[in-house]
């Protein structure tokens, strides 16, 4: 199957209808972006606007040109000082394959969304 991640991609209210243009204006001609982002597992919006992507067991990678897409995006956000309207989370299979950008809240739950990375192991001793 290949390498896999689990993703989830903020953004603040502000910034949702700036993705949804850009998306349009640039997704290719089999709506490749489109497909990616009717496959997350879920999309949550807040109260306020914010909206929440999630995808579990997938293939992130740039050489996909759906995902090449959306990173895209990001690095703009970026040019345009924009960090704080975001948070994307990558979390690969390898112990340490994590990536985060943009920093709407922060990875220890003071966001909308409550959302953080753990991993951890948990037993219980039987008695």
């Amino acid at each position: 199957m290949g390498y896999t991640s689990d993703v989830a991609f903020i953004l603040k209210f502000e910034i949702t209808e700036q993705f949804h243009d850009y998306i349009q204006r640039y997704d290719n001609d089999d709506k490749s972006v489109a497909e990616l982002m009717n496959e997350c597992k879920q999309t949550v919006k807040s109260d306020s606007g914010d909206i929440l992507y999630y995808w579990e067991f997938i293939k992130w990678s740039s050489g996909n040109a759906a995902v090449f897409v959306i990173e895209r995006f990001i690095d703009q956000l970026d040019i345009e000082d924009k960090s704080d309207k975001y948070l994307f989370i990558r979390m690969g299979e390898e112990w340490d394959d994590i990536e985060e950008r943009g920093y709407f809240g922060d990875r220890y739950g003071n966001n909308v969304f409550l959302i953080e990375v753990v991993r951890e192991i948990i037993f219980w001793q039987k008695s």
